[in-house]
């Protein structure tokens, strides 16, 4: 079996969007048909594949222009266990992208746990950037692990070993690692959440860790969620969307213990941003990064003044970022249930 990974990208553009095309082609350049070729969306491979079809006679398939919006991973699988991968874009749409087919290659290694322990029957995976798994195994009993069907041509692997209750540090493979992989496991707390509205009711919702789009499900009727397999020395930021409501994103780190987080009315910061000499500073972009979105962005207008909007109650840390890149940042304490206005800031002298 071979696997192919090729990475989508459109642009914003008022151009009409066009089919995005693949050609599985052997090394010589001979054409592979009957290719099972399936498209995952980079935002939501835990999703599946947005289309799956079959290389024609020619060795060529494609992504239909009514679904080529975004960034995709594109997986083919073979009889031949070859693997290749490339890149495509609305810039290279109506081109057949190349993909060539080598000779596979075979990953080998030992997951033991903190003891030293082999760990018997963990689920070791092997994927491309952030992609789908392209291949699964288990761990045997004497902890040895071997991964078949990837392709010498994927310079760049990242293997990650599995285990309820445990967290392994993924390792980032290439094809100058050691031929024997050694991974470790420690024992990890979950990632426990309970997601509530202002008034205390659970939320019914999806919820996913920002960066890890491989980590998304949705609660339970008590608003519960469990997340496994995450370093318990990091803290990590979430994604829950609400159409009205913005939530305050410190970050979690995994501990036993339900944490909670309580969706909230959004309070906006209106201000005005002034330079070392006390004259409007125009253009200049303020945000924050609480709520569902990686950060809130506004700028300001000619006399300096901005409006902030989708804030938490409580303190936020606030950045303000010059047009010549020069970045300052200050702390608003905002009271519950009020927008805070006149807000003053002076840049800094660098």
């Amino acid at each position: 079996m071979a696997v192919v990974i090729i990475w989508t990208q459109t642009r914003n553009t008022e151009k009409p969007l066009r089919p995005l095309a693949v050609l599985a082609v052997l090394a010589d350049g001979t054409p592979l048909p009957n290719v099972e070729v399936a498209f995952y969306h980079t935002k939501s491979v835990h999703l599946g594949a947005v289309h799956t079809t079959k290389t024609g006679p020619d060795g060529s398939a494609q992504l239909p222009a009514e679904q080529a919006c975004g960034k995709f991973f594109c997986v083919a699988k073979s009889t031949d266990g070859n693997v290749t991968q490339d890149s495509v874009s609305q810039d290279d749409a109506g081109r057949k992208a190349r993909l060539l087919f080598d000779k596979p290659s075979t990953i080998r290694g030992h997951v033991f746990d903190q003891r030293g322990i082999p760990a018997e029957s963990a689920l070791v995976s092997a994927s491309f950037a952030r992609g789908p798994s392209l291949a699964e195994t288990r761990v045997g009993t004497d902890g040895t692990f071997v991964l078949r069907g990837l392709s010498g041509t994927l310079q760049f692997l990242t293997i990650r070993a599995r285990a309820d209750g445990y967290f392994c540090a993924p390792f980032e493979w290439n094809q100058l690692s050691s031929p024997d992989i050694d991974l470790r496991f420690v024992i990890a707390p979950p990632l426990r959440l309970r997601v509530v509205l202002p008034d205390g009711r659970p939320y019914p919702c999806a919820v996913s860790v920002k960066g890890r789009p491989d980590l998304a499900m949705s609660t339970n009727a008590k608003g519960l969620i469990t997340f496994q397999h995450l370093d318990p020395e990091q803290r990590f930021y979430v994604h829950v969307h609400h159409s009205s409501m913005t939530f305050r994103n410190d970050g979690f780190a995994p501990r036993e213990e339900v944490q909670l987080l309580q969706l909230e009315k959004p309070l906006t910061l209106v201000g005005r941003v002034i330079d070392v000499l006390g004259k409007p500073a125009p253009d200049v972009e303020v945000r924050h990064q609480h709520g569902p979105r990686a950060w809130i962005r506004t700028k300001t207008d000619g006399d300096g003044r901005f409006e902030l909007p989708e804030l938490p109650a409580g303190t936020t840390d606030v950045f303000y970022e010059t047009p010549e890149g020069q970045i300052t940042s200050d702390r608003v304490k905002l009271e519950d249930g009020a927008a805070k206005t006149n807000w003053l800031i002076r840049l800094r002298q660098h």
